[in-house]
């Protein structure tokens, strides 16, 4: 089974675990998802936990983790791309079947109901479909009344973004409600600079310069953490063509 999910994914299974990594291979899957941007490590997370999945007893933190580390890999592959397109299918199918199963051991999981409800964005968006997308939205304001700090204020941030991407009425969009959730979100992970730069969109958006600028300079002046160095080089290059755009003070 574990070879079969890899391979479905486009993964190719690693050696086995070394005995550090079995003595604790949830642990160590974690360090390589909070490593991700090594190449490898998001591959051998996944071998991981599908290892120590075959290894019983049934786990909700493998669970947990494996949706996790399927939706992150759906969020680094290329959609232009042929190739990649190919894994997302699969990927995700996975990680929505994880989640669930982390549910159905933990219904009151927040973590279980936040990466459910992003993977459910990941689908709607690849499938064009609004009815994925509001399957999502009450997993995503449960995880909020559970936990808000779940991926670093993920549940308000990720709502902020589907009001600030839908369409208005009569569909979901508003710039209103999403520098409402952008700002919830904050407060639960006041440094996050991913919520900075939508909610600095989101601003530029309704015109509100001054405050788009405010976020967007924090984006473009922060420091890189460790091992997130092109996430952020990312985040900083779309901050500062935003900026650019921006009316002169």
């Amino acid at each position: 089974m574990r070879v079969f999910a890899l391979l479905l994914v486009g993964l190719v299974p690693q050696d086995l675990p070394t005995p550090e990594e079995r003595a604790d291979p949830v642990g160590a899957a974690r360090q390589r998802i909070d490593q991700r941007e090594t190449p490898g490590n998001m591959a051998r997370a996944i071998d991981l936990l599908e290892w120590r999945k075959g290894q019983g007893p049934e786990s909700v933190d493998v669970h947990l983790l494996l949706a996790e580390a399927y939706y992150r890999t759906v969020d680094s592959l290329d959609s232009s791309k042929a190739e990649d397109r190919r894994r997302m299918t699969p990927a995700r199918e996975h990680g929505l079947q994880e989640a669930r199963d982390a549910l159905r051991l933990a219904p009151d999981r927040a973590d279980g109901h936040y990466w459910l409800g992003c993977l459910l964005l990941q689908t709607a968006d690849a499938e064009q479909s609004y009815s994925r997308l509001k399957e999502a939205i009450p997993e995503l304001r449960r995880a909020q009344r559970l936990d808000p700090r779940v991926d670093e204020g993920g549940p308000a941030r990720m709502l902020g973004r589907i009001y600030q991407e839908t369409p208005g009425w009569p569909l979901l969009g508003s710039t209103t409600e999403a520098i409402r959730w952008y700002g919830r979100s904050l407060e639960a992970a006041p440094d996050n600079l991913q919520t900075h730069l939508w909610l600095g969109q989101t601003y530029a958006a309704d015109r509100r310069v001054a405050s788009a600028r405010q976020e967007l300079e924090k984006v473009v002046s922060a420091q890189a953490k460790p091992g997130h160095e092109k996430e952020t080089q990312g985040l900083r290059r779309e901050a500062e063509t935003l900026l650019k755009t921006l009316p002169a003070r």
